[in-house]
């Protein structure tokens, strides 16, 4: 897995995103402090690892394109699905763990001639209920255009 960093303004639009992705991708990944090869954090104890690795990849918003989910999730047994949305679980993780500073997650994928894009909000300040989070999210898709069907 490989975490990069793009810093986005208000008038980036998306083909701009993705151009800024695919290059920051072209630089060296994130995992050991900058100077140590990541390549220490397998000779080192857990421990060790984890302390030198602590906050590397993290970011204000963490977005994935998981991509086109196969058509062989269409259906779950004989009950054909309605739609598909996907996103990261981190099992038994401690909840201060899994929000050190990643504000907002967005996954998205592709089903059956339509996206679905998941938030997740990690900050209780900004973003209090899911109501708050929607209409963020919909005042953003509005201006490019776009609409969203919340299920």
């Amino acid at each position: 897995m490989t975490t990069t960093e793009v810093v986005v303004g208000p008038a980036d639009t998306p083909a701009r995103i993705r151009d800024a992705a695919r290059e920051a991708y072209r630089r060296p990944r994130e995992g050991a402090p900058h100077g140590i090869p990541d390549e220490i954090l397998q000779l080192v104890p857990d421990r060790l690892a984890a302390r030198l690795a602590a906050g590397a990849g993290e970011r204000d918003v963490l977005c994935s394109n998981i991509g086109a989910i196969p058509d062989s999730l269409a259906s779950l047994g004989p009950h054909r699905t309605g739609g598909f949305a996907a996103r990261a679980m981190h099992p038994g993780l401690p909840a201060p763990q899994a929000t050190t500073s990643t504000r907002l997650a967005a996954y998205l994928c592709a089903f059956a001639g339509h996206y679905t894009l998941a938030l997740v909000a990690l900050d209780a300040d900004r973003f209090p209920d899911a109501e708050t989070l929607r209409r963020h999210a919909d005042g953003e898709l509005a201006d490019r255009g776009l609409r969203a069907h919340s299920w």
